[in-house]
């Protein structure tokens, strides 16, 4: 297989990486693969499946097709499985036979228009009001700080363990996976302090080839004085702003919208409706739209999967396999699910 290392594909990314989440593919350990075309793709292999990380990077219309038989011929009878992918990628996929369903949205703050105002902005300009008269500071920690402060690497790691324990369900793998201090030199960090403490911490990562930015990992403490997530994520905007970024992505909303695109089964398209609600009385997506919501995003952009077999139609079968292997590549773990039971639904 044309497979490429993470340094060849580390390459391509700082030109053509253009997904918010693209430079996850290198957190979660995904491998690349490479087309006559020059377009690379993340994947990870599962056993009857390929599961396929966003869009992949330089892809070109003209040529997608090719490519694709490429990647298929190499993966042999496996079904292709594309997830996070974006409107543009997903259309070009639909033409070419492939069953699509939207399943998240992402919403998108242009740096030019900056924060809302008036009305719309009133409850996050509230919360970081309050945050500010708690006296909570915010402070801009460099590459070398990070590098080189054990106790502050530490600090921020321990937030973040705290941050699981508060979920029934935590999902840390795939393109969820989180490595705050990967290739530190490429990303922004922002803290804040409160009574001495960090109690918040927030890392932006580039997304190159849209001169924009991800704002990946949003954590505090359970503690934490109200309006410390606004007070980041506003600091955060006005400092990139200020770099010249056009703009940031505050992270898709997984469930945010249902909606079954091109060959959908009917029984599959009933059963999203049941698998819907089961998925969003363990995880918060509720709460993360309604909070996303509050900083009145000028766009948000619909997230898509993707499904294609290559002999035979995709059917409900195929459908609850690949959500069968993307639970347990996003490494799904709750009270009663723990990585012993995992491990045993991975080897189905």
């Amino acid at each position: 297989m044309p497979t490429i290392s993470r340094e060849e594909a580390w390459e391509v990314f700082l030109k053509e990486g253009k997904s918010s989440s693209h430079f996850v593919c290198f957190l979660a350990g995904l491998e690349f693969f490479k087309a006559t075309d020059g377009t690379v793709f993340a994947y990870r292999e599962k056993k009857k499946m390929c599961l396929l990380a966003l869009d992949p990077m330089g892809w070109q219309s003209s040529t997608l097709s090719d490519s694709l038989s490429e990647l298929q011929t190499e993966m042999g009878n496996k079904a292709l499985g594309f997830v996070g992918i974006e409107e543009e990628f997903s259309t070009a996929l639909t033409q070419r036979d492939y069953s699509i369903l939207k399943v998240a949205e992402e919403p998108w703050i242009d740096l030019k228009k900056g924060l809302a105002r008036g009305n719309s902005g009133k409850s996050v300009r509230a919360a970081i009001n309050r945050a500010r008269k708690n006296n909570v500071q915010v402070e801009l920690k460099s590459n070398h700080e990070i590098l080189t402060h054990p106790e502050l690497r530490e600090e921020i790691h321990g937030i973040f363990e705290q941050w699981k324990k508060m979920h029934g369900i935590y999902m840390g793998g795939f393109l969820n996976t989180t490595e705050p201090f990967y290739a530190s030199k490429e990303r922004y960090y922002f803290v804040a302090r409160w009574e001495g403490k960090i109690v918040g911490f927030l890392v932006a990562s580039p997304i190159p080839k849209i001169q924009s930015i991800y704002l990946e990992d949003l954590f505090r403490i359970p503690n934490a004085p109200r309006g410390v997530a606004e007070l980041l994520i506003s600091h955060a905007i006005l400092y990139l702003k200020d770099k010249g970024y056009a703009k940031v992505s505050l992270g898709a909303v997984t469930l945010r919208e249902i909606k079954a695109i091109s060959k959908i089964p009917a029984l599959f398209k009933a059963l999203t409706k049941v698998l819907e609600f089961i998925v969003r009385s363990l995880a918060n997506y509720s709460g993360l739209d309604v909070f996303r919501s509050r900083f009145s995003p000028h766009e948000w952009r619909p997230i898509f999967l993707a499904l294609h077999k290559p002999h035979g139609n995709v059917g409900t079968t195929a459908w609850l396999s690949l959500l069968l292997n993307l639970f347990t590549a996003f490494h799904a773990q709750t009270e009663w699910m723990g990585p012993e039971i995992l491990e045993q639904i991975q080897n189905l």
